[in-house]
């Protein structure tokens, strides 16, 4: 099931296979989007990361591997992908993060 990248499990849990190419590629393609704010101006520290299920995850991921800090990252019903990659520079441990998620969401458990 193709979005930002693959789905091999559904519902998505804990220990689902990651599509790690797929994911890698859509955290770039997200970085050209930052960087491309970046050049018209707007720094890193204003910008806000955020999505919904596959897009959360991305966000999520984008902003754990910056090596800047975002302004803050918005996440609805996403997950933590590449689990046994995990990477978390020092600059996002401090970027504010709202992580939501629906008491009855079956999709993304």
């Amino acid at each position: 099931m193709p979005g930002w990248f693959d789905l091999y499990d559904w519902p998505v849990s804990v220990g689902v296979k990651d599509d790690e190419p797929g994911i890698l590629q859509s955290i770039r393609q997200l970085e050209q989007v930052v960087q491309e704010l970046e050049d018209s101006g707007i720094p890193k520290s204003r910008i806000v990361l955020g999505g919904f299920s596959q897009g959360g995850a991305i966000a999520l991921q984008t902003v754990c591997r910056s090596r800047e800090k975002f302004a803050a990252c918005v996440i609805l019903s996403g997950w933590l992908t590449l689990t046994k990659d995990s990477q978390v520079s020092a600059e996002a441990k401090h970027t504010p993060l709202f992580w939501g998620h629906g008491e009855y969401d079956d999709k993304v458990l």
